[in-house]
C-alpha cells in the first residue's frame, strides 16, 4: 500500500508492504551413490531410502518514502528486510558398502537467515550554476545466517538380532554449528554539468 500528498510546491509519497508464508513439505525418495570398482567399472556403493519433513517460514517487509522539494531537489529512503527459518527432520536407511550392511542416519537441522538493506538517495539541480546536478546515495546492508545445532546420528544394524545399535564410528555421530554475519557500507556520488559542444 502507498499514497502521496502535495504540500505547497513540495510532494511526498510513501509505500509499504509485508509478506508472510508458512509451508510444509514431505519428501520420500531413493538415492543411489556410485563408485569405481576394482575393474574400473562404475558400480553402486550405497543405496538409501530417504524420508524428509521440512517446515519453512518466510517473513519480509519493504518500505520507501520520497520527497520532492520544488523542481530541483529530491530525497528518498527505502528499506528491505527478509527473514527465513527452516526446520528439517530427515532419516535415511539402506545398504552401505563400507560396512557391507544396512545403516540408518537421522538428521535434525534448524537454519535462520536474515537480510536487511537500507538506502538513502538525493538529487539536486542548481539552476544558478548552469543546471549543475549532484546525485548521491548511501546504503547499509546486513546478511546473517545461523545454524546453531545440526545433529546427525547413525545406527548400525546387527544381523541376526534385528536390533539397531548406536554407531561407534566418529563420522557417524556429529554436532555441527555455524554463524555468519556480513555487513556492507557503500556511498557514491556524481556531478554533471551540461554544456554545448558547438555554439
Amino acid at each position: 500500500s502507498g499514497n502521496g500528498h502535495q504540500i505547497g510546491d513540495n510532494r511526498i509519497g510513501y509505500s509499504a508492504g509485508l509478506i508472510w508464508g508458512n509451508s510444509w513439505e514431505k519428501l520420500t525418495f531413493d538415492r543411489t551413490y556410485y563408485a569405481l570398482g576394482d575393474g574400473g567399472d562404475v558400480e553402486p556403493s550405497h543405496e538409501y531410502a530417504f524420508e524428509q519433513l521440512q517446515n519453512q517460514i518466510n517473513l519480509s517487509s519493504i518500505a520507501s518514502v520520497g520527497a520532492e522539494f520544488g523542481e530541483h531537489h529530491s530525497l528518498s529512503f527505502s528499506t528491505l528486510w527478509m527473514r527465513s527459518t527452516e526446520n528439517t527432520t530427515r532419516i535415511y536407511q539402506g545398504f552401505n558398502r563400507d560396512v557391507d550392511d544396512d545403516i540408518r542416519v537421522t538428521r535434525l537441522r534448524w537454519v535462520e537467515r536474515d537480510l536487511a538493506f537500507n538506502q538513502i538517495r538525493g538529487e539536486h539541480v542548481f539552476p544558478g550554476l548552469k543546471n549543475l546536478t549532484l546525485e548521491w546515495q548511501g546504503s547499509l546492508s546486513f546478511a546473517k545466517r545461523n545454524e546453531p545445532d545440526r545433529r546427525e546420528t547413525r545406527y548400525d544394524y546387527e544381523v541376526g538380532s534385528d536390533v539397531w545399535y548406536l554407531s561407534d564410528r566418529p563420522e557417524g555421530n556429529t554436532i555441527f554449528y555455524s554463524y555468519l554475519n556480513d555487513r556492507n557500507l557503500d556511498f557514491s556520488s556524481s556531478v554533471s554539468l551540461p554544456f554545448r559542444l558547438f555554439q
